[in-house]
C-alpha cells in the first residue's frame, strides 16, 4: 500500500483519501468488527485475493474468534449454505418426501418451490397465501 499513490487509491476505490482515512481510523478503533459480504466480492475476478485480505485484515487486527466479530459472506439467498449443509432443498428428493409421508402420515406437496426472486414476483401477481421467512430481508 506504501508503494501506491494516494490518486491511484482513490480513483479505484471511488472514495476520497478523507473518506478512506476515516474508515480506517473507525476499523482500528473498534472492539468488535464483523466483517460482511455479498456475491460481489466472491464472483469477480479478483474473489479469492479479495476474501484473503479481508480474512487477513480481520485477523491483523484480532477480529477473529472472539465474540461480536468475524467474518460474515452473504450467499445469494437465505441461509443457502446453512440449508443445503443440512439437507434443505426446495427442490426435494422423491425418496425423502416418500420417507416424510411414511412417518408423519401426510401428503406431501410434490410441486417445485420458489427461489427468493421467484418468491417475490409471485407475491407480487397476488399468487402467494403465506410466506414463512427466517432471516432473510426482503426489503434489501
Amino acid at each position: 500500500v506504501d508503494a501506491t499513490e494516494w490518486r491511484t487509491i482513490t480513483a479505484q476505490s471511488g472514495l476520497s483519501e478523507a473518506q478512506l482515512r476515516q474508515a480506517a481510523a473507525t476499523y482500528q478503533g473498534a472492539e468488535r468488527v464483523i466483517c460482511t459480504w455479498a456475491m460481489g466480492v466472491t464472483q469477480h475476478k479478483h474473489s479469492i485475493a479479495t476474501v484473503r485480505e479481508i480474512t487477513n485484515l480481520q485477523l491483523l487486527f484480532g477480529q477473529l474468534g472472539k465474540p461480536g466479530a468475524g467474518l460474515c459472506p452473504v450467499r445469494g439467498h437465505s441461509n443457502v449454505q446453512g440449508n443445503r449443509t443440512m439437507g434443505i432443498d426446495e427442490k426435494s428428493p422423491k425418496a425423502l418426501l416418500d420417507s416424510l409421508e411414511r412417518h408423519f402420515n401426510f401428503t406431501a406437496n410434490r410441486a417445485l418451490g420458489h427461489n427468493t426472486v421467484e418468491a417475490i414476483e409471485a407475491m407480487l401477481r397476488g399468487e402467494v397465501k403465506v410466506l414463512i421467512a427466517l432471516g432473510g430481508n426482503l426489503a434489501a
